[in-house]
């Protein structure tokens, strides 16, 4: 049809623009402490590197309270500036990231803003608006009802301040799983959303598996033979594991070992004492094993070593570790607070559950006792993630996006 036609034509014109188009990212930091968007941020760009598009990404050096990351560290990412963090780990304020927003955001079609509640996002809106700059936002789960809740007054105060305009201005937003989309219509009902899930790295699917683990197998779970339940994440209360994991797993009838991998949360410093005291007062403390975060190959490793991976959070946007673990062909467990839950359910890749911590730990044992299923599962993730995660079809979808918001 002629619709038909001129709408091709339109798309054409689109694709081809924004091949000439400057793109800026904007993040609060890109130091891996802080999850998954600081995390995913790489892979992100680089998939839009290697489709020839010129972006360019800007942070602050915020590496936890008072540490900072050098831009000598990460000399491998294109067109990477870092700016000095002046103040506050919540806040991230920098105000040379300020005056160089001011003085380039022009130079550029487009801004992408990941994550809110910090200076960075706020302060790259409203340049954006000032100078006419359309912006995409990616809240990075910052809208749940869980994020508003946590320190609920000073959030409400800043949204009627200042955060209010970033999400009112947006010419779109930027969501990684339908759970998001309904929490960012739900701030702003008539939201042009686009939702694309995080991808996953290129070496999940490449690493080669260990063909002997016994070395790994000792220097993580002391070299216990028992099934191994692996938590990766940094340690934050909404992650569940004080209130819902290990109560549940010391109520688990089968022989397994808890393997939980992560490191400080820089705005919860207290937390991994009280996850340690909660194992001694369940009395599991024999067969729960802490390691700190992990970085390169031996991430891979550990979803190997595990018979499945599990992620009981309060509140979690995608949860790029999921997809990780299903490209690993390991089986998972999460609640349905885990936005990247209705993926394993199209894929089979695992068991979704309530908060409910006998539910919990009847799903792990139950998994535990049957390595057939949890195979077979891990084999079904895997393939889902082959065909819909690698970040090379993410970054087409993201490029797609960035045509439909051209003016």
């Amino acid at each position: 049809s002629s619709q038909g036609m001129k709408m091709y034509i339109l798309n054409t014109i689109r694709i081809i623009m924004y091949n000439c188009m400057r793109v800026l990212h904007v993040i609060p930091s890109i130091s891996r402490r802080y999850g998954g968007p600081s995390t995913a941020i790489f892979s992100m760009v680089n998939s839009l590197y290697e489709q020839d598009a010129d972006i360019h990404l800007v942070a602050t050096d915020a590496d936890g309270a008072g540490g900072r990351i050098s831009l000598v560290d990460y000399s491998d990412i294109k067109n990477l500036q870092l700016f000095r963090r002046d103040f506050s780990e919540t806040w991230k304020v920098s105000s040379q990231m300020w005056s160089w927003l001011k003085r380039h955001v022009r130079n550029f079609d487009l801004v992408h803003i990941h994550a809110l509640w910090s200076f960075s996002s706020t302060i790259a809106a409203r340049v954006c608006s000032q100078q006419n700059i359309p912006y995409i936002l990616r809240p990075a789960g910052m809208l749940s009802e869980y994020s508003f809740e946590h320190k609920g007054w000073k959030k409400q105060l800043y949204w009627r301040i200042l955060e209010s305009k970033t999400i009112r201005n947006a010419s779109a937003f930027h969501a990684t799983s339908e759970g998001e989309e309904h929490d960012i219509k739900r701030a702003r009902s008539d939201a042009n959303v686009f939702v694309i899930a995080n991808g996953v790295e290129y070496e999940a699917f490449n690493y080669p598996v260990a063909t002997d683990e016994g070395a790994f197998r000792s220097e993580m779970v002391n070299g216990c033979d028992a099934p191994v339940i692996l938590f990766l994440s940094r340690l934050h209360p909404k992650k569940g594991i004080v209130d819902r994991l290990l109560p549940a797993f010391s109520k688990m009838t089968s022989r397994a070992s808890l393997l939980r991998v992560g490191g400080e949360d820089s705005h919860y410093p207290g937390h991994k004492a009280e996850i340690e005291k909660a194992i001694q007062k369940l009395n599991v403390v024999g067969s729960v094993h802490l390691r700190d975060a992990i970085e390169g190959d031996d991430r891979w490793a550990l979803f190997d070593l595990s018979s499945l991976f599990v992620l009981p959070s309060h509140s979690e946007n995608f949860g790029i570790v999921v997809a990780e673990a299903m490209a690993r062909a390991c089986p998972v467990v999460v609640t349905r607070d885990v936005q990247a839950s209705p993926l394993v359910d199209q894929a089979n890749a695992g068991v979704i559950v309530s908060g409910d911590i006998d539910e919990l730990s009847s799903t792990l044992d139950t998994m535990v006792s049957d390595p057939e299923v949890c195979r077979a599962m891990g084999e079904n993730g895997r393939r889902y993630a082959e065909e819909n995660l690698q970040w090379e079809m993410i970054g087409r979808q993201i490029k797609s996006m960035y045509a439909s918001v051209l003016p």
